[in-house]
Protein backbone atom coordinates (compact mmCIF):
# COMPACT_ATOMS: atom_id res chain seq x y z
CA UNK A 1 0.00 0.00 0.00
CA UNK A 2 0.79 3.69 -0.57
CA UNK A 3 2.12 5.87 2.42
CA UNK A 4 1.78 9.58 1.82
CA UNK A 5 3.95 11.63 4.07
CA UNK A 6 1.91 13.28 6.98
CA UNK A 7 1.76 16.51 5.94
CA UNK A 8 0.27 15.32 2.32
CA UNK A 9 -2.30 12.97 4.44
CA UNK A 10 -5.55 13.06 3.91
CA UNK A 11 -6.72 11.58 6.84
CA UNK A 12 -9.78 13.71 8.43
CA UNK A 13 -11.30 14.94 5.24
CA UNK A 14 -14.90 13.99 4.40
CA UNK A 15 -17.21 15.00 1.66
CA UNK A 16 -18.49 17.74 3.46
CA UNK A 17 -15.02 19.39 3.72
CA UNK A 18 -14.21 22.73 1.72
CA UNK A 19 -10.53 21.74 1.02
CA UNK A 20 -7.46 20.68 2.75
CA UNK A 21 -4.60 22.96 4.46
CA UNK A 22 -1.66 20.67 3.93
CA UNK A 23 0.51 23.31 5.50
CA UNK A 24 -1.24 22.34 9.42
CA UNK A 25 -3.05 19.14 8.46
CA UNK A 26 -6.19 20.48 9.22
CA UNK A 27 -9.42 20.97 7.43
CA UNK A 28 -10.83 24.29 6.88
CA UNK A 29 -13.91 25.52 7.54
CA UNK A 30 -16.41 27.45 5.34
CA UNK A 31 -15.68 30.33 7.71
CA UNK A 32 -12.27 30.85 7.10
CA UNK A 33 -12.73 30.12 3.27
CA UNK A 34 -14.82 33.05 3.77
CA UNK A 35 -12.73 35.26 5.26
CA UNK A 36 -10.03 34.15 3.00
CA UNK A 37 -12.79 35.26 -0.42
CA UNK A 38 -13.53 38.26 1.71
CA UNK A 39 -10.00 39.65 2.11
CA UNK A 40 -9.11 38.97 -1.66
CA UNK A 41 -12.34 40.53 -2.63
CA UNK A 42 -11.05 43.95 -0.87
CA UNK A 43 -8.01 43.52 -2.40
CA UNK A 44 -9.50 43.74 -5.59
CA UNK A 45 -12.32 46.49 -4.12
CA UNK A 46 -9.12 48.91 -3.30
CA UNK A 47 -7.68 48.53 -6.79
CA UNK A 48 -11.09 49.23 -8.67
CA UNK A 49 -11.11 52.24 -6.32
CA UNK A 50 -7.53 54.00 -7.26
CA UNK A 51 -8.07 52.66 -10.92
CA UNK A 52 -11.49 55.27 -10.56
CA UNK A 53 -10.45 57.59 -8.76
CA UNK A 54 -7.07 58.24 -10.13
CA UNK A 55 -4.41 57.68 -7.98
CA UNK A 56 -3.85 55.00 -10.18
CA UNK A 57 -3.59 56.41 -14.01
CA UNK A 58 -1.01 53.76 -15.27
CA UNK A 59 -3.38 51.06 -17.21
CA UNK A 60 -5.19 53.06 -18.78
CA UNK A 61 -2.93 53.53 -21.30
CA UNK A 62 -4.39 50.45 -22.56
CA UNK A 63 -7.56 49.74 -24.49
CA UNK A 64 -9.42 47.98 -21.94
CA UNK A 65 -10.92 48.83 -18.39
CA UNK A 66 -9.82 45.76 -17.01
CA UNK A 67 -8.85 47.95 -13.21
CA UNK A 68 -12.46 49.26 -12.99
CA UNK A 69 -13.68 45.54 -13.53
CA UNK A 70 -11.72 44.46 -10.98
CA UNK A 71 -13.28 46.40 -8.13
CA UNK A 72 -16.74 45.52 -9.54
CA UNK A 73 -15.54 41.68 -8.97
CA UNK A 74 -14.40 42.11 -5.80
CA UNK A 75 -17.71 43.44 -5.29
CA UNK A 76 -19.21 40.39 -6.22
CA UNK A 77 -16.78 38.07 -4.52
CA UNK A 78 -17.76 40.14 -1.16
CA UNK A 79 -20.72 38.87 -1.54
CA UNK A 80 -20.25 35.61 -2.44
CA UNK A 81 -18.18 35.83 0.97
CA UNK A 82 -20.90 36.96 3.34
CA UNK A 83 -23.11 34.53 1.37
CA UNK A 84 -20.68 31.48 2.59
CA UNK A 85 -21.70 32.98 5.98
CA UNK A 86 -26.15 32.41 5.38
CA UNK A 87 -28.24 29.53 6.25
CA UNK A 88 -28.68 27.42 3.21
CA UNK A 89 -32.08 28.97 2.04
CA UNK A 90 -30.51 32.22 1.63
CA UNK A 91 -27.28 31.21 0.71
CA UNK A 92 -27.97 30.44 -2.42
CA UNK A 93 -29.68 33.59 -3.50
CA UNK A 94 -26.77 35.78 -2.35
CA UNK A 95 -24.20 33.54 -3.84
CA UNK A 96 -26.51 33.71 -7.09
CA UNK A 97 -26.20 37.24 -6.69
CA UNK A 98 -22.32 37.81 -6.09
CA UNK A 99 -21.87 35.39 -9.05
CA UNK A 100 -24.08 37.77 -11.49
CA UNK A 101 -21.96 40.65 -9.77
CA UNK A 102 -18.50 38.79 -10.56
CA UNK A 103 -20.05 37.88 -14.69
CA UNK A 104 -20.70 41.86 -14.95
CA UNK A 105 -17.07 42.85 -13.59
CA UNK A 106 -15.58 40.24 -15.80
CA UNK A 107 -17.48 42.27 -18.88
CA UNK A 108 -16.39 45.50 -17.44
CA UNK A 109 -13.10 44.52 -17.75
CA UNK A 110 -13.78 44.84 -21.37
CA UNK A 111 -16.22 47.48 -21.96
CA UNK A 112 -17.72 49.68 -20.03
CA UNK A 113 -20.42 52.49 -20.83
CA UNK A 114 -18.77 55.86 -21.22
CA UNK A 115 -21.51 57.52 -18.63
CA UNK A 116 -19.72 54.97 -16.15
CA UNK A 117 -15.96 55.88 -16.89
CA UNK A 118 -14.17 58.40 -14.49
CA UNK A 119 -13.94 61.92 -15.92
CA UNK A 120 -10.10 61.67 -15.56
CA UNK A 121 -10.26 58.85 -17.72
CA UNK A 122 -12.60 60.88 -20.74
CA UNK A 123 -10.53 63.69 -20.45
CA UNK A 124 -7.25 61.43 -21.37
CA UNK A 125 -8.64 59.72 -23.68
CA UNK A 126 -10.43 63.11 -25.38
CA UNK A 127 -13.79 61.37 -24.92
CA UNK A 128 -17.08 63.80 -25.53
CA UNK A 129 -19.89 62.91 -23.38
CA UNK A 130 -23.25 63.28 -25.08
CA UNK A 131 -25.58 65.95 -24.62
CA UNK A 132 -27.78 65.16 -21.78
CA UNK A 133 -31.43 65.62 -22.30
CA UNK A 134 -33.43 67.92 -20.20
CA UNK A 135 -36.30 66.79 -17.80
CA UNK A 136 -38.96 67.10 -20.76
CA UNK A 137 -36.62 65.00 -23.37
CA UNK A 138 -36.04 68.57 -25.31
CA UNK A 139 -31.94 69.13 -25.86
CA UNK A 140 -30.29 71.55 -23.48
Amino acid sequence: MLQLPPLLSLQGVYPGAIYVDAASGGVSSGGSLSLEIAFVALLMIGLGVAAYSGLWRAWSRTSFTYPLGIGVMGVGLLVVAIGKLLDHGLESFVLGLGLAVVFVGACAMIWIPRVLLPDWYRARKQMRQAPRDDKFGGRS
